[in-house]
């Protein structure tokens, strides 16, 4: 019964996909407990959030206002780490990361970290020498270096939550992504921030208070590049775009139309190309046809390529069609 929104969404994606595994994975849940729980957690309850998935009932994550919250997200977007800590009273924002998002939040917005305390992975972590009180078999076991933990815990007056799962801290992530998620509820003393910093910083060494650093020559011109990347990609989505399908004899024709195109510095080639192709166009004014298309291979979602010198930096973009 705990598990069974999960067995249900399953079930529905079996239907959909016709897919032998998803039968073999329900099978094994209806006879396993999935929750890697010793015993039942007295006054704990659990939920599962599938999100972003198309004819599937529509979940986001309740993002209410709370006392104080910890975020563990390997990757960070810095206009959302603003928000997301304006959710909390006034400095209850602990973000435990990478150094090099923080580092980057750090130099394009300095304000979304204003009221955060921040920790990145711990030098100690990347060269395995952990506080050996730690219960993990190996140091290894303890940490990948590639970090990919998605943890947020939220304190209430009278409530305590921990969520887990897929979902970055970005509003795509929590509003357009295809992410599952498990939150686990109990009273307020169940989840504590503080408890979560102990473990992760003093306890474990696995982070550590950030500290910036400047950035060294080949950082700070990647980083250059970057930021006129995504100038010029904001100003490719506010273009106006449109395509259509024409049949002609034996084959299929895809017009694409380009309008609104902001000026593009000389030092960058922008393209474009339909997802599944490989033959990219100038991304300038006009109506472009690619022909002959396969039409079983068409998608709404076109490929966009920026290059600038010798960074290539590329992104998906939906264009009704």
């Amino acid at each position: 019964e705990s598990i069974k929104p999960l067995i249900d969404f399953v079930r529905w994606l079996g239907r959909q996909t016709s897919n032998f595994q998803c039968n073999a994975l329900l099978d094994a849940m209806q006879n396993t407990n999935l929750l890697p729980i010793d015993g039942p957690i007295t006054g704990v309850t659990h939920a599962f959030f599938p999100m972003g998935i198309f004819g599937y009932m529509q979940y986001k994550l309740p993002m209410l206002p709370c006392l104080r919250q910890a975020v563990l997200s390997p990757f960070l977007v810095a206009g959302d780490v603003e928000q997301y800590s304006l959710l909390a009273e006034q400095n209850q924002t602990l973000l435990f990361s990478r150094l090099d998002q923080i580092n980057q939040i750090s130099r394009q917005k300095p304000i979304a970290l204003q009221h955060v305390d921040s920790y990145v992975v711990s030098d100690q972590a990347y060269s395995g020498e952990l506080n050996t009180d730690f219960e993990a078999e190996s140091n290894e076991e303890a940490l990948s270096v590639d970090l990919h933990a998605k943890v947020y815990v939220r304190e209430f007056a009278k409530s305590s939550e921990l969520w887990l799962g897929s979902a970055n801290l970005s509003h795509r992530a929590f509003h357009g992504n295809v992410e599952l998620m498990v939150r686990l509820s109990g009273k307020a003393s169940e989840f504590q921030v503080e408890k979560i910093r102990q473990e992760l910083v003093d306890d474990s060494n696995l982070f550590a208070p950030w500290v910036e650093t400047p950035p060294n020559p080949d950082e700070a011109e990647r980083l250059r590049l970057d930021q006129e990347a995504t100038h010029i990609q904001q100003g490719i989505l506010l273009c106006q775009l449109s395509a259509k399908v024409v049949a002609e004899d034996n084959f299929y024709q895809l017009h694409l139309s380009i309008g609104g195109v902001p000026a593009i510095p000389e030092s960058a080639a922008v393209k474009i190309t339909p997802m599944g192709m490989s033959d990219y166009i100038p991304f300038q004014n006009g109506c472009f046809i690619f022909s002959p298309f396969q039409v079983e291979t068409l998608t709404q979602y076109y490929v966009i390529s920026i290059q600038i010198e010798s960074m290539i930096k590329k992104f998906v973009l939906k264009i009704d069609t």
